[in-house]
């Protein structure tokens, strides 16, 4: 019993990390990009767990086999990975904008006979004036999507997953339940993050189109910002493009 308390302690130590990883400012903005997309808070919490999946799926395959082998993820390798993140995210948050220029909320103004104005709002997705079977397509894609930006995140959050691991765990089967529960907890914390994110989009196109472009559209310069300064920062600040 006493053998498998700093085990079950190392795991409780891993999902919590997990969680709390999934809520640094990369994944925020990256998710906040995607969740814009949705009408429904529902479908933006899947996109949440989808991209923790895609996330989990890297670290495990990556991050396992690295403490399997007894080995690091290079340096420079690490780099590569974390400057493919930041030109995902200005890509991530110039289509965004795309989209919001596109125009993602109708607002029309409706007149009845006793002379009584009514503002509709509604978010004036593609996939509403669809089919039901072209909608699951789009919602597909749109879960793939999200699954795929998390894989690239969890290459890039591999190297240092991997130095955690070695320092809080003993052997490499307890290293890989670490990988194991740190997955869990990123699928539960982005979840709950797009959830959040979701709902606050939600409410403030319930209220006014105004606040939720600016908000949006805040979303999506933020993806930019933060994606330009990590390709400054690796790519030409830190040598990687430039060969300093």
């Amino acid at each position: 019993m006493s053998s498998l308390f700093p085990v079950a302690t190392v795991l409780a130590v891993g999902l919590g990390t997990g969680i709390r990883h999934a809520m640094e400012s990369d994944h925020l903005a990256a998710v906040a990009t995607l969740v814009v997309r949705r009408a429904s808070w529902t479908e933006a919490a899947r996109l949440g767990a989808f991209w923790g999946l895609g996330h989990t799926l890297t670290l495990a395959l990556v991050g396992g086999s690295m403490l399997a082998l007894g080995q690091v993820v290079p340096e420079r390798a690490a780099d590569g990975l974390e400057l493919l993140v930041g030109v995902m995210l200005v890509l991530l948050g110039l289509d965004c904008l795309r989209r919001l220029r596109a125009g993602l909320l109708h607002e029309h103004v409706h007149r009845h006979g006793d002379g009584e104005v009514h503002v509709h709002r509604h978010f004036h997705l593609s996939q509403q004036r669809k089919s039901p079977a072209h909608r699951h397509l789009h919602l597909d894609r749109e879960w793939l999507r999200a699954t795929v930006v998390g894989m690239v995140h969890g290459l890039a959050g591999s190297a240092a997953l991997v130095l955690l691991a070695v320092g809080v765990t003993s052997t490499p089967l307890v290293g890989l339940g670490y990988v194991a529960v740190f997955g869990a907890g990123s699928i539960v914390g982005m979840a709950l993050l797009a959830l959040a994110i979701g709902l606050g989009l939600k409410l403030t196109a319930g209220w006014a189109a105004w606040p939720y472009r600016m908000l949006a559209v805040g979303m999506a310069l933020f993806s930019c910002v933060l994606g330009a300064w990590t390709v400054w920062r690796i790519g030409f600040a830190g040598g990687l493009l430039i060969g300093a």
